[in-house]
């Protein structure tokens, strides 16, 4: 039988802290985002055919004021990889975090040695409409985050109760953590 638990969520300052550190590695993205749409717009790339250590530096170049490392909590890199089967992606680290969400993969390889090359510019695109869609569902639960956890906290206490009246958890196994003050 599957177990399911559920529980308040009394340690908020916690889960506030790490939507502020979202949100502002998702500042960090956007900017990177707009800014190699402005070098690919500016420079009229659409595909690379080839792409290599030179095309890698000229993005650095143009990114260098983005660049730096102030220490393991903040800093922000530009990097790109080829990996096993010869796939070369575009991405960035924020605060040693790897950034999935803006990956911009330049070509792919297939099994029978073919090569796609994508269109980096609409691929850099869409990854900033993507990423711009999450900030601002984060930012609007980071203005609402207190009401949004008492709300959650309310409805896991009214769960509880429905529970412990039906007696549910005899025949399924519920476990529900329900504490009655809310924390920090």
């Amino acid at each position: 039988m599957e177990k399911n638990q559920l529980t308040t969520i009394y340690w908020k300052k916690d889960y506030k802290i790490k939507l502020e550190d979202t949100i502002k590695k998702q500042e960090k993205t956007i900017k990177y985002l707009k800014n190699i749409i402005k070098y690919f717009e500016n420079n009229n790339i659409t595909y690379y055919k080839k792409f290599d250590k030179r095309d890698f530096n000229k993005i650095q170049e143009y990114l260098k004021n983005m660049i730096y490392y102030n220490h393991c909590q903040d800093n922000f890199s530009v990097h790109y990889q080829t990996d096993v089967i010869g796939t070369k992606t575009l991405y960035i680290y924020i605060n040693n975090d790897k950034q999935y969400s803006c990956d911009i993969e330049i070509s792919c390889t297939h099994l029978d040695n073919s090569v796609e090359y994508n269109n980096v510019l609409e691929i850099a695109k869409n990854r900033l409409l993507y990423v711009q869609e999450q900030y601002n569902q984060n930012k609007k639960i980071f203005k609402n985050f207190d009401t949004y956890f008492k709300k959650y906290n309310d409805k896991v206490r009214e769960f509880k109760k429905f529970i412990d009246t039906t007696h549910l958890n005899n025949i399924i196994d519920i476990y529900i953590y329900a504490n009655e003050k809310d924390g920090n």
